[in-house]
């Protein structure tokens, strides 16, 4: 290994610290099912020759009822083996994490109570042989133990000189703002498993990009310690066959280009597999090979095993759509404009002021109970749904979300869609209606009234309203392809369909003739020069650019899976349009608005 073949390893800055963006992550060597002592020196001193100066380890790093910190103390003896330059390389460790048995099986537990931190951290340095550990994480949340007061403990740690720099592995968005209140400038990085098998915490991924912290990946290929679904990786595999190198390398290489903050610790039994996954950093995928699929989308059609059973062709999305023609001449009268829409409170307020102004309903929504879920979910409401496969009741910002929502439809000013929304704006009924993409199939030139005038429609498109403040959300529906798995020969065939379904020129074709949103970023990105819409091509252009707001600010969620759940929303539905019709009169007679509001959630609440 020559001197400028060990530099062409990706060197980035993780805080203080020029180190190599590919690290060598230590647990393979020291869990159950490693190759041994000897294969984990020889891992560890090959990765270090081919230039790689980025370690971790972890406290809890050994076999279940073996000998303790075995990770550490691994590394401790391969850096006081090896001949190369070792002020060059950062080792990071963990504590926070043990080893146990669980109905006989090797399995993890937690402890985040400060004094155990404090001892293990001590002890991690002594199995190190450092007087002071280059960046120590605290290694996963403990339910049992407020999250501030185990952070306040790595601090003291680096406080004493325990450690130089501090993380936080396995943390929240939240968590991470808790550990920046308390730790300052020494908190450098956030440790949470990312890959395209597990993009839940892309969230994080993105934040540490904002607050200037750095992302470091575990599991980057998915980890080998749990099944895992292959077939997410088969669109790295094409890369990889065409350009000659391993789906591995692929893999990292996509990682590492989310941002510039962004490392990876790929996991190692021998040395050929570190070396194969340290080329990862010579990589540089195009756009095209970097345009995979849009985040969440695949999670849509993943069972709880993390089996991919739905595959995404397109998705929809709500929208508001609004009949210009009449919002111009509102507009006009009250002052209020579309860009008062972009938000749920000045949605309604809008609501409440067309319904003065012209004693009609101003948006008729197709799902309301979509939007009141992501309205309550966008105010933290955290999860409520109940074992039945309805809502809690009790969840008092799923309840507030409601009544706002609720209030608005008791005094008539929004309204239930008899059937599509898109409907009853077409007849005037409503000034706008808030449903699928995939309604603008469905909306004509014109606007015909009841007393048979007509006047131009002039579809005008906008995103979903948003919580203000908060993380916008979008729910998620669409097209998606499953197959029943016959022959080897069958199952091949329907991957490469699918593979071609999905290429993004041709997703893009397959979509925009429908409104409904491309599933990779490449055909996402290429709306702006398409030019084949159909006519009216002005309202489709309004559509993209919507969807690509919301692509951009809004993160999907899935919708509910629970069994029997669409014929209790049926049920709701049919009695809000009941509701709806006798609601407005009594409010206009002065009865109370709250008083009606808590009986359209009595009917909610009589739903099971």
């Amino acid at each position: 290994m020559t001197i400028k073949e060990m530099h062409m390893v990706l060197h980035r800055n993780l805080g203080p610290f020029g180190t190599t963006a590919i690290g060598l992550g230590e647990m393979p060597l020291t869990i159950e099912n490693n190759l041994g002592h000897d294969k984990g020196i020889e891992t560890i001193h090959a990765a270090l020759d081919a230039g790689c100066r980025h370690l971790d380890t972890a406290w809890a790093y050994y076999c279940s009822g073996g000998e303790e910190q075995t990770g550490e103390k691994l590394i401790r003896e391969a850096m006081a083996s090896w001949n190369g330059p070792k002020d060059e390389v950062t080792i990071a460790t963990k504590v926070g994490h043990f080893r146990n048995f669980t109905d006989g099986r090797p399995t993890w537990d937690v402890d985040g109570r400060p004094e155990n931190l404090i001892k293990r951290g001590k002890e991690s340095a002594l199995a190190l042989g450092v007087d002071t550990i280059d960046l120590l994480y605290f290694h996963r949340p403990d339910p049992k133990v407020p999250y501030n007061e185990s952070v306040e403990a790595i601090k003291q740690l680096v406080d004493e000189g325990v450690a130089q720099e501090a993380g936080i592995s396995n943390a929240s968005i939240e968590q991470i703002d808790i550990a920046r209140g308390i730790l300052g400038d020494k908190l450098i990085a956030v440790q949470n498993q990312y890959s395209p098998i597990y993009l839940d915490t892309a969230d994080t991924l993105e934040y540490t990009a904002k607050v200037g912290l750095n992302f470091v990946c575990w599991s980057p290929l998915g980890g080998f310690r749990k099944p895992k679904d292959e077939t997410k990786f088969d669109p790295f595999r094409e890369i990889a066959a065409a350009r000659g190198v391993s789906y591995q390398q692929v893999v990292l290489a996509w990682e590492l280009a989310k941002g510039d903050h962004v490392f990876v610790i790929p996991g190692a039994h021998r040395p050929e597999t570190i070396l194969d996954s340290l080329h990862a950093g010579d990589l540089e995928l195009t756009p095209d090979e970097l345009s995979d699929f849009i985040p969440g989308f695949l999670s849509d059609g993943t069972a709880e095993d993390g089996r991919l059973l739905i595959f995404p062709v397109s998705k929809s999305t709500q929208l508001l759509m609004c009949n210009g023609s009449g919002f111009d001449r509102f507009s006009a009268a009250t002052g209020v404009g579309y860009e008062d829409l972009a938000t749920w409170e000045g949605f309604y307020d809008a609501a409440g002021k067309f319904y003065d102004w012209s004693g009609k309903p101003f948006c008729a929504l197709d799902y309301p109970i979509r939007a009141v879920e992501l309205c309550a979910m966008e105010h933290g409401s955290g999860d409520f749904y109940t074992e039945n496969g309805w809502y809690d009741t009790g969840n008092a910002v799923f309840k507030e979300s409601w009544m706002q929502f609720a209030r608005s439809l008791a005094q008539g000013h929004v309204v239930v869609s008899d059937l599509y929304s898109n409907t009853q704006v077409m007849t005037g009924d409503v000034l706008s209606g808030l449903g699928s993409s995939a309604a603008i199939l469905y909306y004509n030139d014109t606007v015909t009234y009841r007393d048979g005038t007509q006047e131009p429609m002039d579809l005008r498109v906008l995103p979903m309203p948003k919580t203000a403040g908060a993380d916008a959300l979008m729910t998620q529906a669409g097209v998606g392809l499953c197959a029943y798995r016959t022959t080897e020969q069958k199952a091949e065939a329907a991957a490469l369909f699918v593979r071609w379904l999905t290429e993004a020129e041709r997703n893009l074709d397959f979509v925009a003739q429908t409104g409904y949103m491309p599933v990779r970023s490449g055909a996402f990105d290429a709306i702006a020069d398409y030019d084949n819409f159909p006519a009216p091509e002005e309202s489709y252009r309004q559509l993209y650019a919507a969807l690509k707001t919301m692509r951009e600010d809004y993160s999907p969620v899935s919708e509910p899976r629970f069994e029997g759940y669409y014929g209790r929303v049926s049920v709701l539905y049919d009695g809000l349009r009941r509701l709806q019709q006798e609601l407005p009169k009594r409010a206009a007679a002065d009865e109370d608005i709250d008083a009606l509001a808590e009986e359209t959630w009595a009917l909610f609440c009589s739903i099971r």
